[in-house]
């Protein structure tokens, strides 16, 4: 026997244990083998060895035979592929981000498929531009032909269309990535932390009952892999004690930063959120939320150290206490003893003076009967009562002192308890923070310390519960942007096509987004709209009728670009056309102005990069009605506070009604209405408003912006497309890109929630169940209720500043209306100030839109604003800077072909990163998959191996039966 008799059974046991064991795993294995995200699972086992021996054990048996124990089951994962696969797998899907976009502008901008189609004309905008060309060669031939001129205009109302369509579509593109990015990659990705920080807290309540969870960890890993779809990150994998046997694995996840630091984004049952909001720039903001929930362990810390420090300084103050007590206790039995000792020191002295005087009277009789034996009778009894006096003293002084060497005897037992507690007080007693205490004799009482160390280790560990929760919350503090912070992932890749316009950018950047390609289409529009009008109002004659002859405008009012371009009225209602010759004695057959149109289809122009800068528009003083501030006012403009309207009016003296003309009287009579205003040093400007009922909830947005008053809609201001929010209702402004007569826009497409006008817009509201009221004439809304009669109408608040910078006007613009001098506004850095009589032309000072415009000019800067209708105009409507470098030269249909040249190199090496990348990342998930996944032909040889074993182990229980038969019933038979 190789061991215990029947220990041998337990060795064979075990192996049957062991091996029934493997084969169930195995087949776990074979049937999860189309599962999902499964990882290849073993069995752990270890070969038993019962270490130590007895004193009597011999050092020359061997300890083997004790089996094999199975300690549990584990997946076969190799952490550095994860890390490989996952990197990977976020470089390719950046780039395939990227690419999509750019194969969707592709679309938009390959002309292709688009030759034949009548709608489109002869096909593009390259085609229709190359028509264009042809059709004044044809009229330059006879400009006597009036057919040839009208198909030249039919011409470019088709390229006009054009450019609307393709700048439409690019539009619906960038809506359609925000919207992805918005509604479904964030939310998403907020869903996978989720998700992460729950199957966590699946998973340690697993292991730490004892149970692998290991079905958990794959759903755990598949979510983590989504994950590193979306972004850059790194997974720790920091093992915890739970108990003296027990480890569980406490997972962190962090985004890998371009900084080279990490920011954990899960820390086991804590995790972030991400939020994704759109600036007032246009641009989008990635933003991190604090890890939550706050540490629960570092909480319970703080709170355990806490209640010990304040328990320790409770225990201390006892004993200051106990102490203090004890020693007036002692103190106070001390004094009274010190009485008695003191009476017994006057005893004590009483009596040796009676001994004294005692001895001196005997000494006295004795002499006089030694002097003379008969002395006088009178002397001797006189002597001899001196001597029994003195007896009688001394007798009375002995009494005295036994009373008070007894009284003394009496009190000592009393000190002896109150003596104790006050030396076991001293023994606990040492105040940390205060002076030393002192004694019953005055000197430093110093103890144990006891309570002192208690107080100092509770103050430490307090200290360092705080400092970790504050480490712990500067870790996990929000991050106001993580844009500059992605280094790989869809989320940057979308982020950057939405964001960035390569050349656009202020300043130009190398990754061309969206707004790239919509720049390079504004420009060519703009060029093209701007050369044609240069050359249809050629310098030095008088064009009949008088006047400028612009064959292209804006719709809006703004720069000419893609989005807005379209035919003047002028052209388009024949109240003139081109202009045929530049030479004051022309003839109905001249034709050398309409040849220089030839050649400016046909000249190469240098492009430059004209960047938006509108964003960079900001007033240092309120400038308009409507804000906080009441300098600029004029009659008849109001200001709402707290659901009151107050109007301005120059003869106010405050003493009536909801009338005012300065801040005074305007406190008056908001004072009256029980608000209390107070003003902000000597400006107008109103600091706050308190009201015991104010309510400012408000429910209109227009572009999804808040409106905080009615009279920031115009309706005569919307442009196609915009949108106003009521109620949670959106409604949509629609118009065609044609004019009236009047310029108002035509041919809208009404229905649903679609308006072109007041009267369209109270129809389409009434169906969601919402009344408006409103001025038909200046196209403003007055009031807006739902039909259950609340009011949801916005009120104005005035504990938030409104000015021309964040009021959110349907033209999108600021507006100088207003202002008043030494008012200013800086544009793209450049600073521009107002000044009666000024006209612009020293780059700085202005009066008028014209004047600013002419300023903005010298310094650079482009605009268009509104400069018609006396005071009502002031409206900046775009705002855009030339970049210095030159960004292609080129004829208007090579401008064209740039682009799409441009764009089909951007999808070739996007496309070919991307084929790269996923290469990479399928070549490292082959490998991951040879390590992770079920593989039939292992399987199959563990299936036959594992057979054999446990074959094996039952041989060997029969082997073990064997010979223990042999040892009961054949041992010992020889002679019987």
């Amino acid at each position: 026997m190789i061991s215990s008799t029947f220990g041998g059974f337990m060795t064979a046991k075990s192996g049957l244990t062991a091996s029934q064991k493997a084969l169930d795993l195995t087949g776990h294995n074979i049937t999860n083998l189309g599962t999902t995200g499964y990882t290849r699972q073993r069995l752990d086992q270890v070969s038993l060895n019962v270490s130590g021996r007895g004193r009597y054990s011999s050092p020359f048996t061997p300890n083997i035979g004790n089996g094999v124990i199975v300690t549990g089951v584990s997946q076969l994962r190799d952490p550095f592929l994860d890390l490989r696969f996952r990197n990977e797998v976020a470089l390719a899907s950046e780039q395939e981000a990227k690419l999509s976009v750019l194969k969707d502008l592709e679309k938009i901008l390959d002309e292709v498929n688009k030759k034949g189609d009548t709608a489109m004309g002869n096909g593009g905008i390259a085609a229709q531009l190359n028509d264009i060309l042809g059709k004044l060669r044809k009229y330059s031939e006879d400009t006597s032909q009036k057919s040839n001129a009208t198909m030249i205009k039919s011409a470019c109302q088709i390229l006009t269309t054009l450019f609307n369509s393709y700048s439409s579509r690019i539009d619906e593109l960038q809506k359609n990535l925000e919207y992805d990015l918005e509604k479904v990659d964030i939310p998403r990705v907020n869903e996978i932390l989720k998700g992460i920080q729950d199957l966590n807290r699946e998973i340690k309540n697993s292991e730490v009952l004892g149970e692998g969870g290991l079905e958990l960890k794959d759903k755990r890993n598949l979510l983590i892999d989504e994950l590193s779809n979306f972004m850059k990150i790194d997974v720790r994998y920091e093992p915890v004690q739970v108990s003296d046997s027990t480890y569980i694995d406490k997972l962190h996840i962090s985004l890998v930063g371009k900084d080279g630091q990490k920011y954990e984004i899960i820390n086991d049952n804590q995790r972030r959120e991400f939020e994704v909001e759109k600036g007032k720039d246009g641009k989008w903001n990635l933003s991190l939320g604090a890890l939550s929930p706050a540490n629960a362990d570092l909480q319970g810390a703080i709170t355990t150290a806490k209640a010990a420090l304040e328990s320790a300084q409770t225990v201390y103050k006892d004993r200051i206490q106990t102490f203090t007590n004890a020693k007036t206790v002692y103190k106070g039995l001390l004094d009274q003893m010190k009485v008695h000792q003191d009476a017994l020191t006057a005893a004590t002295k009483v009596r040796t003076d009676a001994e004294k005087k005692k001895t001196d009277a005997e000494k006295a009789y004795q002499a006089a009967l030694g002097q003379n034996p008969k002395p006088p009778q009178a002397q001797l009894d006189q002597l001899k009562n001196d001597f029994q006096k003195a007896i009688e003293d001394l007798r009375a002084a002995n009494k005295d002192y036994e009373d008070k060497k007894r009284a003394v005897s009496n009190f000592a037992p009393q000190l002896e308890g109150p003596k104790r507690d006050y030396e076991a007080a001293i023994k606990n007693l040492d105040d940390p923070e205060t002076p030393p205490q002192k004694g019953v004799d005055g000197n430093a009482v110093t103890g144990s310390g006891l309570a002192k160390k208690k107080v100092e280790t509770a103050r430490k560990n307090y200290a360092d519960a705080l400092d970790a929760i504050k480490i712990s919350e500067a870790e996990g503090k929000p991050i106001a942007s993580v844009n500059n912070l992605l280094v790989d992932g869809l989320l940057k890749g979308n982020l950057e096509m939405l964001n960035s316009a390569g050349s656009y950018d202020n300043p130009p950047n190398v990754i061309f987004g969206i707004g790239h390609y919509r720049g390079m289409l504004d420009d060519l529009a703009n060029h093209f709209a701007t050369e044609m009008n240069k050359a249809n109002n050629p310098p030095g004659i008088t064009l009949d009728p008088p006047g400028e002859h612009d064959l292209f405008t804006s719709s809006d009012g703004g720069r000419i670009t893609a989005k807005n371009i379209c035919l003047t009225k002028g052209w388009i209602d024949d109240t003139y056309g081109l202009t045929i010759s530049a030479k004051p004695d022309a003839t109905p057959t001249s034709n050398d102005n309409i040849m220089h149109f030839v050649s400016i289809m046909e000249q190469k122009m240098e492009y430059f990069a004209e960047t938006n800068v509108m964003s960079g528009i900001t007033f240092d003083t309120p400038n308009s009605g409507i804000s906080q501030s009441i300098r600029g006012m004029k009659n008849g403009d109001t200001i709402e506070i707290d659901g009151k309207t107050y109007t301005f009016n120059e003869n106010a003296d405050g003493s009536a009604g909801n009338i005012f003309k300065d801040f005074n009287t305007l406190n008056q009579a908001t004072q009256r209405n029980g608000v209390t205003l107070t003003q902000q040093g000597t400006t107008g400007n109103i600091a706050t408003a308190t009201t015991t009922n104010i309510n400012l909830e408000k429910r209109i947005k227009v572009n999804g912006q808040t409106v905080a008053d009615l009279s920031h809609i115009n309706l005569g201001q919307l442009q196609h497309g915009d949108t106003i929010e009521i109620d949670g209702k959106t409604f949509v402004y629609r118009n065609s890109g044609t004019f009236d007569t009047n310029g108002k826009p035509t041919n809208t497409d009404i229905g649903g929630n679609g308006f072109n006008d007041l009267a369209t817009l109270i129809t389409a509201a009434e169906k969601q169940g919402i009344t408006i009221t409103g001025d038909n004439t200046t196209g403003k809304l007055t009031g807006v209720t739902k039909k259950g009669g609340e009011d949801v109408t916005p009120q104005y608040d005035p504990k938030q500043p409104v000015s021309d910078t964040n009021k959110p006007f349907i033209s999108k613009t600021p507006s100088i209306n207003g202002m008043q001098d030494g008012d200013k506004i800086t544009i793209n850095n450049k600073e521009f100030i107002f000044q009666a009589g000024a006209n612009g032309d020293d780059g700085q000072h202005f009066q008028s839109m014209e004047a600013l415009i002419n300023a903005a000019k010298v310094q650079g800067i482009e605009l268009h604003g509104t400069k018609i209708n006396g005071d009502k105009g002031g409206e900046i409507l775009s705002a855009t800077i030339q970049n210095p470098d030159v960004t292609f030269k080129g004829t208007f249909e090579e401008g064209y072909n740039n682009i799409q040249t441009t764009l089909g190199i951007n999808v070739q090496g996007a496309q070919q990163q991307r084929d790269s990348y996923y290469q990479l990342a399928n070549s490292v998930a082959e490998e991951r998959e040879a390590v992770t996944g079920v593989s039939l032909d292992e399987e199959a040889m563990n299936i036959m191996r594992y057979q054999q074993s446990y074959g094996a182990a039952a041989r060997l229980l029969t082997a073990l039966d064997e010979n223990l038969d042999t040892l009961i019933n054949r041992t010992g038979v020889v002679g019987r």
